[in-house]
């Protein structure tokens, strides 16, 4: 296997931009499946039921990181290095520990979550035991639905990584929601988690299979991975991910727990609409990631030219994404109902926070995937704890729209914040100063 500077740098356009490219692709088909199944749900549910299933998405979502100790992200790290230099057979080894050890952590969250159900702690996740054993079961899927995914995104098998979570996690719901529906079955929040964790495993089943179809036979004298790096690697960032997953999500999950519930369903509406912007930096960022880790084998040069390339697809995907958000956002919100057209405003500001990645571009996954998740860590703390007391305040204060306003503020200075330290830490450039390179250089070859 040739792994040079050369295939990195001068090549390294060609697999990015069509990992990009596929990721892009699935995303916008799997973001409109979703969007269908959040109209049936919203067409279905009474209100206080609706946002009960958006909250449980989000809540599930957010303790997946809590559950992973940073493994995911470290997995993708280290196995795509390792899968690079030829130590595959290391690459199954760390996805089989990191599967076992997530399997230990959602078995005692969801154990928790039941237990708290039981003594009447009123909150949506612990509604009910049926509820809270739902919660810690989809985290529990989920978060091995992640470690399968980063796995495949490590080993090169990028379409194969993005079937479950695009496809089968929104097709499963909406084909059962339809049926009960037909059926003439009532249809409830439970039996809306019930259809998602049954499309969540379908998933794993099907990520299970193209796993067995890899060949782990690895080159002779690879290095492999130091398993205690990885561990040491995978703790450094986990506070990080933590603080920004629950930033990610603060909006829905803190406005809602401050607001009634007729508010609460507009604001996760909106977060679920202006969620449509991310998706296509969210597959510029995948397509990146893998080759900026691997560019760190073969020193700085190597590594600022898969940042540049990088920056300038995440700021592409940033402009795409708000546009495109932009102008479904009125149409989107219609299709859920007149009535959540009043969130339209709080959907527009949530969407203005996107744009902070096409100024900053990869400088948040720059940090983790060249060995700096310390200060990836730090920032992502202090903001994040700065952004929800904030969002507490202003949902206290001010409602849905003045929540999205702290939300937007706190998005931008975290990204500001991930490049300046970048830049010390390395001084490497990211975002505009980074992509900047790449059309300077593409404007000067066309004369």
């Amino acid at each position: 296997m040739q792994f040079t500077l050369r295939s990195v740098c001068e090549k390294g356009w060609k697999p990015m931009g069509r990992d990009a490219a596929i990721i892009l692709s699935m995303r916008v088909a799997g973001t409109l499946l979703w969007l269908i199944y959040t109209i049936v749900l919203a067409r279905t549910l009474t209100k206080d039921d609706f946002a009960i299933a958006l909250y449980v998405f989000n809540f599930s979502l957010f303790a997946v990181l809590v559950i992973s100790f940073g493994r995911d992200v470290a997995l993708l790290r280290f196995a795509s290095k390792a899968w690079a230099s030829g130590a595959r057979g290391a690459v199954r080894e760390m996805l089989g520990i990191s599967r076992r050890a997530l399997a230990i952590n959602g078995s005692i969250l969801t154990i928790v979550l039941v237990g708290l159900s039981l003594v009447s702690l009123d909150t949506p996740v612990t509604s009910s035991w049926l509820i809270a054993l739902l919660a810690g079961l989809l985290t529990l899927a989920g978060g091995q639905m992640g470690l399968n995914r980063e796995c495949l995104r490590a080993t090169n098998r990028v379409w194969q990584s993005q079937l479950g979570l695009n496809f089968t996690r929104s097709v499963v719901p909406i084909t059962g929601s339809l049926v009960v529906l037909m059926l003439g079955m009532s249809f409830n929040a439970e039996l809306a988690l019930i259809l998602f964790l049954g499309s969540l495993v379908l998933s794993i089943l099907i990520e299970e299979v193209f796993l067995r179809r890899i060949d782990w036979r690895g080159e002779e004298g690879a290095a492999a991975p130091d398993m205690n790096e990885v561990w040491r690697a995978g703790l450094a960032l986990w506070p990080g991910d933590i603080a920004n997953a629950l930033m990610v999500r603060s909006v829905g999950l803190v406005g809602a727990l401050v607001l009634a519930p007729e508010a609460a369903a507009l604001l996760l509406a909106a977060e679920r609409i202006a969620g449509l912007a991310q998706f296509p930096i969210a597959a510029s960022a995948q397509a990146a990631a893998p080759r900026i880790a691997q560019a760190t084998n073969l020193g700085t040069e190597a590594v600022q030219g898969a940042l540049d390339r990088g920056s300038l697809l995440i700021g592409i995907g940033a402009l795409i994404g708000c546009l495109g958000a932009v102008a479904l956002a009125w149409p989107a919100l219609w299709a859920l109902g007149p009535d959540y057209l009043a969130a339209l405003p709080t959907t527009l500001m949530l969407v203005l926070a996107s744009l902070a990645s096409a100024f900053f571009g990869v400088a948040q996954s720059a940090l983790n995937l060249t060995g700096r998740s310390y200060r990836y860590s730090v920032i992502s703390v202090c903001i994040t704890g700065l952004t929800v007391a904030g969002i507490w305040f202003a949902a206290l204060h001010f409602g849905g729209f003045g929540a999205a306003i702290v939300w937007c503020i706190g998005w931008w200075a975290a990204h500001l914040a991930y490049t300046i330290a970048f830049k010390a830490a390395s001084g490497l450039n990211t975002g505009i100063l980074s992509s900047g390179r790449q059309v300077i250089a593409y404007l000067g070859k066309q004369r």
